[in-house]
Formats: structure tokens, sequence, C-alpha cells
């Protein structure tokens, strides 16, 4: 399956790509034609994000590295009218997505470790109880693409369905970026680096599916491996959130600043088997006023085959009273 990407008005880019980057789009297009309407400052105008997939048959039997590739038929454009703020993140997102079409070398997948980076796409269906604002049903993608050992971006799209407000829409985006200088987990302080983690307000927050709040937190990585059963790793980071952003904020909301200390336990089970238990403290101020908070994340990974792992999650926040649970499958290329 071949993939045209265009952006406004610049020239075309040819990409190989296979089915599951060609339905991540598909999604980005749908959701972002649902919240066009919605009454969203980031929605006020209108562009253009125009994408052609190409299904030949042939092409797809042809090596990576093959310049040759047969004239495309069957040809659609999809176009999506998006917001102005994050048309360019989601430009970029729909690049990474396809980019992972040039696909990872034959390597042995060990998806225990946070600190191995692979290519990967992610589908994950969720849930989340809140005492306030109405649950949420949805979809997450989530989209990571690995040019080296040390480098890892990450482009996270949840679809959502806010139960109280019966709106659907997209929610947040997420995107992460890790640079690994140091790994060598034959030392008991086996990888260390630093990290970036940026959440745009994509999402309705009168509609119940968005904070309606950038969140900006650097970070660093490290990892503490005990045994081939047992590794730590912890990650330090600081943590900025904006104030309401396309509101009045007629309650006053300021900004909020703190820090948080996550320590992602990896208990490996056997060679298939693999669980996250990762404890959450951080500490946060908002007009002169400090918060703790608590949480607690659960993960299960299985190995169904040489590149996929199906997984479950849990995640609880003690101090908001909100629990959320997916479960997901993991394709690597």
């Amino acid at each position: 399956m071949n993939v045209y990407l265009s952006y406004k008005n610049e020239i075309k880019s040819h990409f190989l790509s296979s089915w599951p980057t060609c339905f991540i789009l598909y999604l980005i297009k749908k959701s972002l034609s649902i919240t066009y309407n919605n009454a969203n400052n980031f929605s006020h105008t209108r562009t253009t994000l125009n994408v052609a997939v190409t299904t030949d048959f042939l092409a797809t039997m042809l090596e990576a590295n093959t310049v040759n590739y047969i004239e495309k038929i069957n040809t659609r454009t999809i176009q999506s009218y998006h917001m102005k703020k994050v048309n360019l993140i989601l430009a970029l997102i729909s690049l990474l997505a396809v980019s992972l079409a040039f696909g990872q070398q034959d390597k042995v997948i060990d998806a225990s470790k946070p600190t191995n980076f692979y290519n990967s796409i992610n589908h994950a269906l969720e849930y989340t109880s809140r005492p306030d604002g109405g649950n949420l049903l949805g979809y997450r993608a989530n989209l990571v693409l690995a040019p080296s050992e040390k480098n890892l971006i990450l482009g996270e799209i949840p679809v959502l369905y806010n139960t109280e407000s019966k709106k659907f829409g997209l929610g947040d985006i997420r995107g992460r970026y890790f640079y690994l200088p140091y790994k060598n987990y034959s030392k008991f302080f086996g990888a260390f680096g630093p990290s970036i983690d940026i959440i745009a307000p994509t999402g309705n927050s009168a509609n119940g599916i968005g904070t309606g709040r950038w969140t900006i937190a650097p970070g660093i990585a490290m990892g503490l491996i005990f045994s081939e059963s047992i590794q730590v790793f912890p990650i330090l980071s600081y943590q900025y959130i904006s104030k309401p952003v396309n509101t009045d904020n007629s309650t006053g909301e300021n900004d909020i600043n703190g820090g948080s200390l996550q320590f992602v336990t990896v208990i490996v089970a056997s060679h298939k088997t693999f669980f996250q238990i990762t404890p959450t403290f951080s500490q946060s101020y908002q007009n002169a006023v400090g918060s703790f908070t608590y949480i607690m994340e659960i993960s299960f990974g299985y190995q169904m085959g040489a590149k996929s792992v199906l997984g479950a999650y849990c995640k609880r926040a003690f101090e908001n009273d909100l629990t959320q649970i997916s479960v997901g499958l993991t394709k690597y290329f």
C-alpha cells in the first residue's frame, strides 16, 4: 500500500506504508472532521491535510529498498479540516507514522524495558472512571519512531466519548522524545538519558474530552538492573501545566508548577510475559498552594509472536479518584 502525503500546496512526497498506518490517518481525519464544528477556538481557521492512499499488491511484494514500483491504482484522497494551532503537530505525527513503513531490521524484541527503542504502533481500547465530568470511553493510538537505539519519538492520539456530555471527538494529543546516550544492561547502572513530554490541548474541555491546558514535562530517565528478572527505571521530571486556554478563565485558574518521581519496576516472569509496576509521587503548586498526588500504574505484556505484544493496563490516581483501564495490541516494525 502506497501513501502520498501533501500539506497545503507543498509537493507530494512518496512513502511505502502498510494498512495500520492508513487506518491511523483515517481515524485522524474522522476525529478532526467531527470536532471541526465544535465551539473551540482551535477550529476557527480551515486548513487542509491531503492523504492519498493507493492499494497495489505488486508494490507491497517489493523490498523496502527497491526503487521500482508499479503505477498507483485505486487512489483515494482523504481531506481533513483541523485546528490552526495544531496542524503542524498533526502533519508531523502523520509523517512519523508513514516513516514506520521503512521498517525495523530483524531484531529480537524485548518490550519489557522502557529504554529499549523500537518502531511500533499500539492500538488500545480504554475506559476511564471519574467522579466528575463524566466517564470516558475511547480508542488510543501510540505511534513510535525509533531512528536509532538512542532516539525515540512518540505521538499519542486519543479519540474519546464522554458519557455525561454525550460528545465524541479528538482528545489531547501527546508527543514525547527520549534521548538515551548510555545503555549497558550488563552493569547495575544500566541506562541514562533525558526526555521531554508535551501534551497539547486539542481536546474540547467544554465537552469533557480534554484538559484545556498545555503540559510540558522535561525529565531524566535512569535504569537500575538488579537481575535479568527485575529492573527499576526511575524517571525524575519537572512539570509545567498552563492556565486554561481558549476560555475566558473566569475562575481565575493560574498555571501549575511541580515535579514527579516515577519508578517503572519491570518484573520478567518468562521470555514471553512481563509486568510493569509504576508508582508515581508528584508535588504541584497552584496559587502558592501545594498538592501531593500518588498514582499507581500496572501493565501486563504477553509476546504473542516475534513482533506482536498483547497488553493490559490499569491506572489509579488516588487523589482524583480516577481509574483507567485499557487493553491493546502493539505491532513492531
